[in-house]
């Protein structure tokens, strides 16, 4: 006969093994989000960027929600004098290039968004 302990021991190893072999813990929606918004060989897509934003900051939103989202991703915004708002975003970049996402925010008299265009452009020296 084995002692209690013994069978405890067992029982607690048995259960630590299941619990750590089961329990997978996992966070794709970064991946998910990039899949989504490039395309099939891995560039912007600009069509998806452009309808997600206008989704994010529908028709009738305030300008600035959409300069803090740009902000918060190190990017920057400017009212032009037609009253557009202007954002650019560094996609990516290495020495003497960089990709950078273009946003232009078409503003209603009321100062809210009508709608926002995204284009990917490259700037080198």
């Amino acid at each position: 006969m084995r002692p209690q302990g013994t069978y405890t021991r067992l029982l607690v190893a048995a259960m630590t093994s299941l619990l750590l072999t089961s329990c997978t813990a996992y966070d794709n929606k970064n991946r998910i989000a990039a899949a989504v918004l490039s395309t099939p060989d891995g560039q912007l897509d600009e069509v998806t960027l452009t309808a997600a934003l206008n989704a994010r900051f529908a028709q009738g939103a305030k300008p600035d929600g959409l300069a803090k989202f740009v902000t918060a991703q190190d990017g920057r915004c400017s009212v032009l004098d037609d009253g557009e708002m202007s954002c650019t975003l560094l996609e990516s970049g290495s020495f003497c290039v960089a990709s950078k996402i273009g946003l232009i925010a078409k503003v209603n008299q009321d100062g809210t968004i009508r709608s926002i265009n995204a284009k990917r452009y490259l700037v080198g020296c």
